[in-house]
């Protein structure tokens, strides 16, 4: 994991510990296709990702963008 400040405490959210382990896939349908956000996982604990929960995600998060995009077609 890349520390960027993305995961620290907010200070006005008193109630949410610190996130420990994170992990997140792009919502697109494709590489190179329009990214619409992100899907995030978040741990309070410290952990390893699994590849096939990274593959679990990702499959979900394409599964959204794909919803999305027939979102904003209509």
């Amino acid at each position: 994991m890349v520390h960027d400040g993305y995961a620290e405490v907010d200070p006005s959210q008193p109630h949410f510990e610190r996130v420990v382990a994170f992990v997140g896939a792009p919502l697109a349908r494709d590489q190179g296709s329009r990214v619409h956000g992100a899907l995030c996982v978040v741990d309070r604990r410290p952990r390893l990702w699994t590849t096939e929960e990274v593959a679990t995600l990702q499959t979900i998060a394409r599964a959204i963008a794909g919803e999305l995009e027939l979102m904003s077609e209509a």
